[in-house]
């Protein structure tokens, strides 16, 4: 009875409410109830008027945010398309697809749901898509957008598809007018196939853009293609000619000539640096203190240097983008004359790129160099710098922590090490003497830390490890465990010493002691055991990963790496099914480093029936996306262990068709499984097909000859082998004993 009396009060409690509601929503039929709400129709003029107003809108947006209404006018397609893509298929049958899916649009709204498409699809569009995209355009004989042009020009650019890109750019400039947006992705094209005369040649029609873009921040889009059209013309001698078309169309402005003169100082090139600087005097264009700084950088000689710092300085105090200038000469010329001003032009407030400058003329054989191990720097750092962050140069920490430590200097450790920004620039201190293998260097800079946290424990704990001090990392620990500043990474760093120096005993016991301080061991502590327990055997091994299974973590992608390498075909089966089980049960994602380890596992160990199911898998819509030349190679060889020849020209042409460049060990895969399947001819076309090509001539060595000897060998035909012979003669080919 309780909860039906509650339930009557909330009632009564609501009634109010519930009664108010009811006489709005009878008012609102009274009124409104003659309005509906009006949703467009698929092919209605508003969605077109939205489509083409968000195509018209988006012109500087990406491509995804751009065509929002006509993506949503164009859903039902886009999704169909999308979904089919998920599979493998080839450009036919997307082509198919696509023509298919348009019939069920509307009529004349062709264009805005390829627009749609390829803006869905984004940047992961491949070249089957873009190229059915193409076909089917032709075959219905369309005209495509401006809008459309872009999407497809934006996808070659981006698969590096410049052949292609050059085609349809021609296609567009036989259009009336030519966007900007498109403009400059020819630009951008040419910058990227390296082609100087055709970036230069665009620079007429983009004179307005770059004009409203160059002098704005200089990580502007336009900003940053204008840093490589200047590089591109240096590294093609074009620079004269690009200045000249620079100055023609009024763009050899003060941020343009900064980006020139800087670039020219980076390289050396003290030739095409004067030059710009005479041409700024000629057109009275006013040099930026960065360009200032580039000119001295850059200067033949230290005098010159010098002279055209004073130059600068006449007109007022330096900037200190000058004096680092300065210093940054002083270092390079090793001149004396011209250290003794940059410490004569110090500010009250110098910046750390200027203390590091400075410093490191105090490095040896450089101008401020002493006798005295660094003193004269550890002057000049207490005297300007020591309240500054070095962190951004480990040279100039290593100078004067070195000083202190040989000198006894312990006030100045403590102000360099604390003026550092964080622990982790302190750890990376502690890190470089320990790769120097200074412990004791490496421990006094531990100990001038104002606070020592667990990084800072670990580092150093780490070192030891390495340095095999076992005692002194025991010490550590202790220390560390009392002070609480202990994580499950300190015990593995442990773990893993002991496992190195072989004592598994020693690393189980460091297990138990990590439990007992309440931490739990992770995938990391356990991948550690099972790598050191696979040497020994299977049953070693699975005791660690039951044990990781007990303790709730799942086998991660590494776990999955170290199983697979030991399964060889010493295993017993049970073994290799349960390493393969293992991997196939694993959250993470299948990845190429995986299934390259599931072959390679399967072929050591002679399982031909589960070879085939992995690849079977890898054949359906749950395949892992092949982007690497290994990976194939992998897939190539496992194909011809299952004798399927064609399995292994499918591999072949796919990654031919995805315009990813074969390795060695990827072409000596395909010639040796085609030659063992009784084709040596096909083998050695393979071979003359790589040489003909310049990018892929130096993949061809004699170990890939070899399978092909070895073929005709097999098959009796010795006048081929001999041919075969020759002609590696005749090409100098490195033997080798094989």
């Amino acid at each position: 009875m309780s909860l039906v009396e509650a339930a009557i009060d909330a009632f009564f409690s609501a009634q109010t409410e519930i009664i108010v509601f009811a006489i709005a929503i009878c008012f609102h039929s009274l009124v409104f109830g003659k309005y509906g709400f009006a949703v467009p129709a698929k092919g209605s003029k508003l969605t077109k008027d939205l489509s083409r107003e968000g195509s018209r809108s988006g012109r500087d947006a990406s491509p995804r945010q751009s065509l929002q209404p006509a993506y949503c006018a164009h859903h039902t397609f886009v999704r169909a398309v999308s979904s089919f893509l998920r599979a493998e298929h080839r450009q036919q049958e997307v082509n198919l697809e696509i023509s298919k899916q348009l019939e069920l649009s509307a009529a004349g709204t062709e264009i805005e749901a390829l627009e749609a498409l390829l803006s869905a699809l984004g940047k992961p569009t491949n070249a089957e898509v873009l190229a059915a995209v193409r076909g089917v355009l032709q075959q219905q004989g369309l005209q495509p957008s401006m809008r459309l042009y872009e999407l497809i020009l934006r996808g070659y650019l981006a698969l590096r598809l410049l052949d292609d890109f050059s085609k349809l750019f021609a296609e567009v400039e036989a259009r009336d007018v030519v966007p900007p947006n498109i403009k400059v992705l020819a630009l951008r094209a040419a910058l990227q196939a390296s082609d100087c005369e055709a970036a230069i040649a665009c620079l007429p029609g983009l004179a307005s853009m770059l004009k409203s873009s160059s002098s704005a921040t200089h990580t502007s889009a336009c900003a940053n293609l204008l840093r490589r059209l200047v590089r591109l013309a240096a590294d093609k001698d074009a620079l004269p000619r690009l200045l000249q078309e620079l100055r023609t169309y009024d763009l050899l402005n003060t941020w343009m000539l900064e980006v020139v003169l800087t670039e020219c100082s980076q390289r050396g090139d003290t030739q095409h640096l004067e030059q710009s600087v005479q041409l700024a005097r000629a057109q009275g264009t006013h040099l930026t203190a960065t360009a200032h700084g580039a000119v001295i950088r850059g200067s033949r000689t230290a005098a010159d240097a010098l002279s055209s710092f004073k130059d600068v300085v006449g007109q007022g105090p330096p900037a200190t983008v000058l004096v680092v200038a300065l210093a940054e000469a002083a270092e390079r010329f090793g001149d004396r004359a011209v250290a003794d001003a940059v410490l004569q032009n110090l500010p009250a407030n110098p910046t750390a790129p200027l203390a590091v400058a400075v410093l490191r003329l105090c490095l040896p054989g450089a101008p401020l160099a002493s006798q005295d191990g660094g003193m004269a720097a550890m002057q000049l750092y207490e005297k300007h710098f020591a309240t500054v962050d070095l962190s951004q140069d480990m040279q100039a920490q290593r100078l004067i922590t070195d000083a202190a430590i040989t000198s006894g200097r312990t006030v100045v450790l403590e102000k360099l090490v604390r003026s550092l920004p964080d622990s982790t620039s302190r750890a990376a201190l502690v890190k470089s003497y320990a790769s120097d293998r200074r412990l004791d260097g490496a421990k006094r800079v531990f100990e001038a830390c104002p606070e020592q946290d667990t990084c800072l424990y670990n580092v150093l704990l780490s070192a030891y490890t390495v340095g095999r001090d076992m005692a002194s990392a025991e010490k550590l620990l202790s220390r560390a465990s009392a002070t609480g500043a202990v994580d499950v990474a300190t015990y593995n760093t442990m773990i893993k010493a002991h496992l190195r120096l072989g004592d598994v005993g020693r690393a189980r016991a460091f297990v138990h002691t990590m439990r007992s301080s309440g931490l739990a061991p992770n995938s990391v502590t356990f991948n550690e055991l099972i790598d050191a327990a696979a040497a020994k055997g299977g049953a070693a091994m699975w005791e660690v990963v039951d044990e990781m299974e007990a303790c709730g973590l799942k086998p991660n992608s590494i776990t999955c790496s170290i199983l697979l390498k030991s399964v060889q075909q010493r295993s017993q089966p049970r073994d290799i099914e349960r390493a393969l089980k293992i991997v196939e049960s694993v959250d993470v994602a299948m990845d190429e480093v995986l299934l390259s380890s599931i072959c390679e596992a399967c072929i050591r160990t002679n399982r031909s029936d589960l070879l085939a199911r992995h690849l079977e898998r890898q054949r359906s819509a749950k395949g892992v996306q092949v982007k690497a030349a290994h990976t194939y190679g992998s897939l190539i060889r496992a194909y011809g262990f299952l004798n399927d020849l064609d399995g292994v020209w499918v591999m072949w042409h796919e990654m031919k068709s995805r315009r990813i460049t074969p390795t060695c060990i990827t072409l000596g895969c395909m010639v040796e499984a085609v030659t063992n399947k009784g084709e040596p001819d096909a083998g050695l076309a393979l071979i003359h097909q790589m040489l003909a090509h310049e990018e892929t001539r130096s993949l061809v060595n004699a170990v890939i000859y070899c399978s092909v000897l070895k073929g005709f060998s097999h098959r009796k035909r010795f006048d081929q082998v001999w041919a075969v012979h020759d002609e590696m003669r005749a090409k100098s080919m490195q033997y080798s004993i094989v």
